[in-house]
């Protein structure tokens, strides 16, 4: 081959790489390769769909009898998102008791009888971070419940998690290799 054909088959195959970086191709023997998202299309902690483009990280979030955390990761404009899990939580009852936005994060509360739900979004480099976090209510006036703070197992499908323990008072830990920088508890 002469070399003008070279060079223009060079940048015609360049260009087509370039354009076919934006597509967004899939794996598609997986949900999500790097870490494990799946595309489960409802909450089970709500019983509620979740937007399309939304993956489930079960390793990420927790469940027990009295509510749970649920983890969702996907490439929807984060007021998508919140916009169409608003009007999913209204049309079955929920109540929105408090939203905040500043800048890339938000969070929102809502209640419904003795229940609350509190959903927190974020915008990041790899899309929108949906937490669902679901329990009963607690009474008003209620103190902070000491088994809150203690090391706790429980699972999720068949994953296993323990939560983490408060650290302890008066106990000292070392940072960066030597004695330089140290983090007391009070």
């Amino acid at each position: 081959m002469s070399r003008p054909l070279v060079i223009l088959a060079s940048c015609l195959v360049a260009a087509v790489l370039a354009g076919c970086a934006d597509v967004n191709l899939r794996n598609p023997f997986t949900s999500d390769p790097l870490t494990g998202g799946q595309n489960v299309g409802t909450s089970r902690l709500l019983s509620l769909t979740i937007p399309a483009g939304m993956q489930l990280y079960p390793t990420h979030g927790s469940s027990t009898t009295d509510g749970g955390m649920e983890v969702y990761r996907g490439r929807v404009e984060m007021t998508s998102v919140a916009l169409y899990m608003h009007s999913g939580l209204a049309g079955q009852g929920w109540n929105l008791r408090l939203t905040r936005r500043q800048g890339s994060r938000a969070v929102s509360v809502y209640e419904r009888a003795n229940s609350v739900v509190v959903l927190t979004l974020e915008r990041t480099t790899l899309g929108t971070l949906l937490c669902i976090w679901t329990g009963e209510r607690m009474p008003d006036g209620a103190g902070l419940p000491q088994n809150v703070w203690t090391a706790q197992t429980g699972s999720v499908g068949s994953e296993t998690y323990q939560d983490f323990t408060a650290p302890q008072p008066q106990s000292t830990e070392s940072w960066g290799g030597g004695s330089d920088l140290q983090e007391h508890n009070l």
